[in-house]
Parts: C-alpha cells; sequence; structure tokens
C-alpha cells in the first residue's frame, strides 16, 4: 500500500523540550527523509494521527470517528495515582489503536491495557555519537561525575549523595540544569547544601552535550518507584553514547542497556554506589567500560529510530501487527 499521510502531534511548542525533540521532531524528520508525509500542524487529510501527552480521551475519539488510525505515543506513565496522576490516561491507551512507549518495561505494563503496544526508542542527539571525546585527567586527583536534567528530578540524586560523601574531596558532581527552580530558588545554592563538591553549569542547547563529555563519568540515579520504574533509559544512554562510564540506579530500564561492569554499572545500595565509584579511579576501568558503551547503544541514533518507526508505520499501513 505504500506511505501514506501522516500527523504527528508534537508535545508543547518548545524544541528545547526533550520530548518535543527526542520523539518528535528527530523522527519526523527521518521519517520525511523516507518518503513519509508527515504534517505537524493539519490532521484533517490525515490517514494516521500520532498523538502524545497532551492529547485527550476524546481526541482520540474523534480522530476514530473520522476514520483515522491513532498511536499513542507516550514516554512517561501517568497512570500511577501521585503527583504526575493522569487519570485519563489509561482511557487514552484503551482507546487508541496502538501505543508505543520507549522501554520494554513499559511494553509490558502498558500492553495489559491495550494489546496492541509496542516499544521505539528515544531518538538522542546526534552529537553523542560523533566519537571525538577524549577521556580528561582527573584534576588534583578528584574524580567527577556529571548529571543533567529538571529542576523536579534533582530530587533524584539526594538519596545517593551519603556514597559520594564517602570520598569527600576526592569526587565532585558537575550539575547541569537551570539556574533557578520553579519556586526561584538559586540551583547553585541547592547543590552547594549537599555537602559534596559540586559545579553548576547553565543548561543549553548547544553547549550541555560537550559540558558533560568533559566529565570522567556519568550517573543516572533514580529512586525504587513504580513512577521512576517506567521513566526512560536515555540519561544513561546519553553517557554510554559519549563512549563514557555510568552508573545508574537498579531499575528495569537501566537494566534494558547496561550489563553491570561491562558497558556500565548498576547500583542499588549506598555501599553499592561507593564499590562502583571507587573502581571508576581506575583509569583503565573507565576506558574499557566507556567503549563497550559506545558500542552498544546505536540503536538510539537517529537513523535507527526512524528506521524503526518506518517499520512500524508500514506495517500498521499493510494490516498488520505483531
Amino acid at each position: 500500500m505504500g506511505k501514506c499521510r501522516v500527523f504527528w502531534k508534537l508535545y508543547g511548542n518548545d524544541p528545547l523540550e526533550a520530548t518535543h525533540r527526542r520523539r518528535g521532531l528527530f523522527v519526523i524528520d527521518g521519517l520525511r527523509s523516507m518518503g513519509w508525509d508527515v504534517s505537524t500542524d493539519n490532521a484533517a487529510d490525515a490517514d494516521i494521527v500520532v498523538l502524545q501527552r497532551s492529547t485527550s480521551p476524546a481526541e482520540v475519539d474523534a480522530h476514530r470517528l473520522a476514520g483515522k488510525t491513532t498511536i499513542f505515543d507516550v514516554n512517561d506513565c501517568h497512570t500511577i495515582p501521585g503527583p504526575f496522576y493522569n487519570p485519563s490516561e489509561a482511557e487514552i491507551i484503551r482507546e487508541s489503536d496502538f501505543v508505543v512507549t520507549n522501554s520494554r518495561w513499559m511494553r509490558k505494563r502498558y500492553a495489559r491495557i491495550n494489546p496492541n503496544t509496542t516499544m521505539i526508542h528515544e531518538a538522542l542527539e546526534d552529537d553523542f555519537f560523533d566519537g571525538a571525546r577524549v577521556e580528561p585527567e582527573i584534576d588534583d586527583d578528584r574524580l567527577w561525575f556529571s548529571w543533567h536534567g529538571s529542576n523536579d528530578n534533582l530530587q533524584y540524586v539526594e538519596p545517593v549523595l551519603d556514597a559520594f560523601r564517602v570520598f569527600g574531596d576526592r569526587v565532585g558532581i558537575v550539575f547541569v540544569m537551570a539556574p533557578t527552580d520553579a519556586s526561584g530558588r538559586c540551583n547553585s545554592q541547592r547543590i552547594v547544601d549537599y555537602g559534596v563538591p559540586s559545579t553548576h553549569v547553565t543548561w543549553d542547547a548547544d553547549t550541555w552535550i560537550d559540558v558533560i563529555s568533559k566529565v570522567n563519568a556519568g550517573i543516572a540515579p533514580l529512586p525504587d518507584t513504580e513512577f521512576c520504574r517506567c521513566k526512560g533509559h536515555h540519561k544513561a544512554v546519553g553517557y554510554m553514547a559519549l563512549g563514557m562510564s555510568c552508573i545508574a540506579s537498579d531499575l528495569p530500564q537501566y537494566r534494558e542497556v547496561i550489563t553491570h561492569g561491562l558497558n556500565g554499572f548498576i547500583a542499588r545500595t549506598t555501599d553499592d554506589w561507593v564499590k562502583c565509584i571507587e573502581m571508576l579511579f581506575d583509569t583503565k576501568i573507565r576506558a574499557s567500560v566507556g567503549k563497550r558503551a559506545a558500542k552498544s547503544v546505536g540503536a538510539f541514533k537517529r537513523e535507527c529510530v526512524g528506521a524503526c518507526w518506518d517499520k512500524f508505520l508500514t506495517m500498521i499501513v499493510d494490516g498488520g501487527f505483531d
């Protein structure tokens, strides 16, 4: 049957927002290069509509009544009661023709609601894969780790800080994030209060990947909650693509991409984090793990993610779904 017309409702209007880029603009560019007619502003003539978190059950129903095939693309779990609870999301998942999510754990969870659920990775920025990174020297015998994220997610670093405090001045953390939080608190002051050697760098779309590439290793801490188990693995994968060693929390999404001690490290307890940090003082370990990490995450390149969406949409058009 060939290609058809697709409407892609982007999440938000900010190209600096991660979901807008990685599950939107990057994928759309790839599909267009493969001959798909993808619009982001007109659903009227579309055969397939891709809806993201900003949608509603009514919008899904309206598109289906108009004879369009609906795909709900979701990269966070909002069906769990809590601060981000969205009671209508389960209905959106149930009513959509197909669901796409970002980890095997999420696919398994949402397949209970809609069996037509599949997994497609997020497409990371090309700069992660340019291979230009050179392992920096340890500054004054201090091993530097990097963390980047939103103001809301800074709280996830706090439970692992006891492990860093064990090393005193021997370790530090570079935080790449906004200057202030939603309440106007200065993030530089917030991290000083942690009592760990630290540096705050303001997130900038043009420079942030270069900033984290100049650090010795990365961290991807999350508490073991049902909500966090449904988060993606892109933070760890970004470090890995750069050829960096990464320590990540012992959660399903990170176990999907990290084999402990081979292409990264998985830590559950404070003692686990201490042991992993200690190992990373060894330059040879950092180099070998980082090299294997970079080779293991090619599936997150734009062209690979675009090819997955091409295959998925083609399957829908041809009338088959596995």
